[in-house]
Order: structure tokens, then sequence, then C-alpha cells
């Protein structure tokens, strides 16, 4: 199956250091959960072939989820 999103994580200091891929936004929301209990920080989804960006931010106190095409700001929702 083809990989159509990459994932990245947002360092402190700005750095975005690619993480994976995945073949669905179910997968690469799945590898997020699992990379942000790991290592908590902001992580990227990007769509290859739409380049909308999804951010999902698994920093402790954050509650932050948001999607974006790469040129536009990114509006945030509450996600728990």
């Amino acid at each position: 199956m083809t990989q159509r999103f990459d994932i990245f994580r947002q360092e402190p200091n700005g750095q975005i250091l690619w993480r994976g891929t995945a073949a669905s936004i179910e997968e690469a929301r799945s590898a997020v959960a699992r990379l942000g209990a790991a290592v908590p920080a902001c992580y990227l989804i990007v769509d290859l072939q739409t380049r909308t960006q999804v951010t999902i931010d698994c920093r402790p106190h954050a509650a932050r989820f948001s999607e974006a095409d790469s040129s536009a700001g990114a509006d945030s929702i509450a996600t728990g």
C-alpha cells in the first residue's frame, strides 16, 4: 500500500524531525498517539497528495488539534 502521509515531530528548538509514514489518516493518528505517549511534543501529519497538514499537540496540558492547508494559517480546536 502506498504511504500517503508523512509524520513529523517538532523539537523544542523548532527543528522538525521526520518520524515515519502512514497509508491512511487513521494510521497516522494512531502512530502519533503512540509517539506522543513516548515523547510528548507537537506532531505534524502531512498529506502528500493534497499538502493538507494536521497538527496534534501531545504535550502535557495541551489540547490542540488543527488542520490547515500548507499555505493557510491553522485553526485550533480542542481534542480533549
